[in-house]
């Protein structure tokens, strides 16, 4: 994307869902074994794909200076050594939402529901 014709990266751009600081990080996390790209994703709510490529050095890539690319040996090696936390967190808090809804739908029905037989006691 261009403003006034000069090219516009990282934090500038207007899509920019990163900024540079956090890409600085993931890649130094990743690259020490502290985490892994899914338990990245997982906690920033950012999709695997765009935290990978952030790593990676494919987007992102004028840090590449400041803070190079993980390479993929690397990369598999925190996920060997690192169990799958980020999915199972991920599905805890999925079975969480899913029962916070089916409770408020049943309350909802409850409430529905006493509020015809109310009607009907009225009309009586």
């Amino acid at each position: 994307m261009s403003r006034g014709g000069a090219r516009v990266w990282g934090n500038a751009h207007p899509a920019a869902q990163l900024t540079e600081k956090r890409v600085i990080r993931y890649r130094a996390l990743v690259r020490s074994g502290k985490a892994t790209v899914g338990e990245l994703a997982a906690k920033e709510g950012c999709s695997h794909g765009r935290i990978s490529m952030a790593v990676r050095g494919e987007t992102w890539a004028h840090l590449n200076d400041i803070a190079p690319p993980v390479p993929a040996a690397q990369r598999r090696a925190a996920q060997k050594a690192a169990p799958a936390k980020a999915v199972r967190a991920k599905t805890a808090v999925k079975k969480t939402a899913v029962k916070k809804t089916a409770v408020k739908k049943t309350a909802a029905k409850k409430t529905a529901r006493a509020k015809a037989g109310a009607k009907t006691a009225a009309r009586r």
